[in-house]
């Protein structure tokens, strides 16, 4: 009997796997977000912009160069691609041919979800095939990968970061025999399409892979650079550089992984048999909550080992994945060290590597490295000293424990996907004081029939004076987009900070001259330069406050 089920699930794992990670898609998630006309479920938060780079991207040339120009959406003084709108740009070229057939507020995130799931699920799968040999075993311990809080917790909103199962595929890369370079290549041009973490992350696991393959010094440099400089041509053809934009900010330091994060269920959330451990200010990032299930694997399948074995052989592909691990765990705590809600420890970074600190200034997501380590570990060495029928159990008992630990998040998320106007009522979402109790569209501040004029006048919103995510942002370029009208202004990971100064200079000097532009609808934050604009205007020119929002609109009146 267990020989014909095992022959089942071996020429039906594909199905099985897809089932699986369907499953756990819609027990996280909701079916509501496959619909592409669902948007409310994107805001209030991050995805906003994220959404609203599309919607302004969709309206650009089909043949343009850099690829991902999107000059609308903030104009080129600000930032001017999609890149850094964090959009992701491989669902966004493939959907751009199609923008003329497509509903005007059109959303793929959803879509990307899911297919999120399945490349966690299928990625884990063959990656634990490789080294437990076993479709069964690896069918179940790929459950693992797909639940694991890490992989749930960017259900928040970061979407781009769910595609976490590329770092799953560069460790199966890793411990082929023979892979090709320029299959890592494509797997790296891959995941520059998605997010520059992830980019980062499988440039690592590729120098291991580099040193694991015995190269002379020469050769790991030459092949290495090789593929930096690949990286840095289609970045530039992508147009990353465009506009003098830089990926170096700051931030390292700030955004860090508290030293108990391994253990530590942040949130109210994340385990139902654990409680909650101390953390410090902006450690949030840093979420990499085991989970009790694989806690105890660990404990359990180390515990195993050691007790097997009186002489540990070492392998060096292993002793390279555990530097590895070392590397990125020490990477992810910065150069401010935290235990629980205090920093216990700071060092200066050495200059030599600022610009790799200052890339990736998040430095907490490199615990995602570490953090699928100890899962990959915990399965093989589980299968090394137990039988399989003694594996089956205690896998699937665990996973049972995961999954029960896990409850509130499953519900907290299946929530906020389904029914974002119950998950948000109440919540204050901007500095004007605007709440979520109704559908998206239902809830612009813009009342006044004059909008309708502003919307059909004018092919320009100039923000005054614009910066990074101005207050209300997000309800004037919401407007403009639905409109296809450009916005000197956004919400940018990466901006010229040198056009922001040039960009506010001229509009402080164009305000105090009275020279406005006659395709621009004004919106003024600062008060100031309001009254300076009420006395320099022109005689058809109208200004005044709105539903709240102060404008002047040049030659609104018709001239007599």
């Amino acid at each position: 009997m267990q020989e014909k089920i095992n022959n089942i699930i071996n020429k039906n794992y594909k199905l099985l796997l897809f089932l699986i990670c369907s499953c756990f898609f819609l027990l996280s998630t909701s079916y509501k977000i496959l619909n592409p006309e669902f948007i409310d479920y994107l805001s209030p938060g991050d995805m906003e912009t994220h959404w609203l780079g599309w919607l302004y991207f969709k309206e650009t040339p089909f043949f343009q160069f850099p690829l991902l120009a999107n000059y609308s959406y903030g104009l080129e003084n600000w930032s001017g691609t999609l890149i850094h709108t964090d959009s992701l740009p491989l669902m966004a070229l493939i959907f751009r041919p199609f923008s003329a057939f497509l509903p005007n507020l059109f959303q793929y995130f959803g879509i990307w979800i899911y297919l999120c799931f399945l490349l966690q699920g299928f990625s884990s799968f063959y990656l634990m095939n490789l080294l437990l040999k076993d479709k069964v075993k690896s069918l179940l311990a790929s459950c693992f990968f797909i639940i694991a809080p890490i992989f749930l917790w960017r259900l928040w909103g970061h979407y781009s970061l769910l595609a976490q199962g590329v770092i799953l595929i560069a460790f199966y890369l890793y411990f082929l025999n023979d892979t090709k370079t320029r299959t890592w290549g494509c797997l790296l041009l891959f995941s520059a399409l998605i997010n520059a973490y992830l980019t980062g992350m499988i440039m690592l696991i590729f120098a291991c892979y580099l040193l694991k393959i015995n190269l002379s010094f020469k050769e790991f440099v030459i092949k290495f650079f090789k593929m930096i400089l690949l990286l840095i041509g289609f970045m530039w053809v992508l147009g990353v550089f465009q506009t003098g934009t830089s990926f170096m900010a700051g931030g390292y330091g700030l955004y860090r992984m508290n030293i108990n994060a391994l253990i530590n269920p942040t949130g109210e959330h994340w385990s139902t048999l654990l409680p909650e451990l101390p953390s410090a200010d902006y450690d949030h990032d840093g979420f990499a909550f085991l989970g009790v299930g694989v806690i105890i694997l660990f404990i359990l399948s180390v515990s195993l080992f050691i007790k097997n074995r009186k002489h540990l052989a070492i392998k060096k592909e292993y002793v390279i994945l555990l530097c590895l691990g070392l590397f990125c765990f020490i990477f992810a705590l910065s150069d401010n060290i935290t235990l629980g809600s205090e920093i216990i420890f700071s060092y200066e970074t050495p200059y030599i590597f600022k610009v790799f600190t200052k890339t990736f200034r998040s430095s907490a997501r490199f615990i995602w490295i570490p953090h699928y380590l100890i899962i990959i570990c915990g399965l093989y060495l589980l299968n090394k000293n137990t039988s399989k029928k003694g594996f089956m159990i205690i896998a699937l008992s665990l996973l049972l424990l995961q999954i029960y630990d896990s409850r509130k998040a499953f519900v907290h998320f299946a929530m906020k996907h389904s029914s974002p106007t119950e998950y948000w009522s109440g919540a204050v979402v901007n500095e004007k004081g605007l709440v979520r109790t109704k559908p998206l569209l239902e809830n612009q501040p813009f009342k006044n029939k004059i909008w309708d004029k502003v919307t059909s006048k004018y092919n320009k919103f100039t923000y005054v004076i614009p910066k990074n995510r101005p207050g209300d942002y997000f309800e004037i370029a919401f407007l403009a987009a639905r409109n296809k009208i450009q916005i000197n202004f956004g919400y940018f990971a990466r901006y010229s900070k040198k056009n922001e100064k040039i960009e506010k200079e001229r509009l402080i000097y164009e305000i105090n001259k009275g020279i406005f532009d006659k395709n621009a609808a004004y919106f003024f934050w600062n008060e100031e330069l309001f009254n300076i604009a009420k006395l320099t205007k022109g005689e058809y020119d109208l200004i005044d406050e709105i539903d709240g929002y102060k404008i002047l609109l040049p030659g609104f009146y018709d001239k007599k």
